[in-house]
């Protein structure tokens, strides 16, 4: 199974009301995922933006993110981490 890093993304959203996301590799080369729904779109957009490193698998066709330590929680843009907020409970 062939696999690459992405380094670079884009997003076109067209008037039909689908989206393409094209994928950018080191190699100069790329891979589109045309016509996803907006649900779909928002996801991968939302895992592009927020994690390092991605990478795309040929075969299957995945996407996946590098190994994170559970609970790690997300780095603000001043270098702090940035704790969840805990609901509060229903009495």
């Amino acid at each position: 199974m062939q696999h690459k890093e992405i380094v670079e993304y884009s997003v076109i959203h067209k008037l039909d009301g689908s989206t393409q996301i094209n994928l950018f590799f080191e190699d100069d080369t790329r891979f589109s995922l045309g016509k996803l729904d907006p649900a779909r779109a928002l996801l991968l957009v939302d895992l592009l933006r927020n994690e390092k490193p991605m990478f795309w698998s040929k075969g299957p066709n995945i996407i996946w993110t590098g190994r994170e330590p559970v609970g790690e929680g997300e780095i603000s843009q001043e270098g702090g981490t940035v704790e969840a907020k805990e609901t509060p409970e229903e009495n």
